[in-house]
């Protein structure tokens, strides 16, 4: 979500020409891992590491407890991880695996 944003909102730089939707999805976690890490936000990954799967992503925001009751920092930090993460799993049109109108059968509750 935090990288279709920026795209829309500064497409003469950000377009898939100039840069990669990648590219920014990992600048995008480098930044928030910066701000976790200057904000004094401990999650239990490295910097290196964090943001790089969706495991450590779901491990970074479950130890940030209840997003109810931190700070506006730490909450914005987290919403642009998770931002991050649905831009990752994101399939719509134009990506190859997009099926329109899918329907998935889960079975009995």
């Amino acid at each position: 979500a935090v990288c279709r944003k920026l795209v829309k909102k500064h497409p003469r730089y950000l377009d898939n020409s100039r840069v990669k939707v990648e590219q920014l999805r990992r600048l995008v976690g480098m930044l928030i891992t910066a701000q976790q890490q200057n904000s004094g936000v401990t999650t239990g990954a490295s910097s290196a590491g964090a943001g790089t799967g969706a495991d450590d992503a779901n491990a970074d925001l479950a130890n940030l407890g209840d997003l109810q009751r931190v700070d506006e920092d730490v909450l914005a930090a987290a919403k642009a991880k998770m931002g991050v993460e649905f831009d990752k799993n994101f399939v719509g049109p134009g990506h190859p695996d997009y099926v329109y109108d899918k329907a998935v059968d889960f079975g009995e509750p």
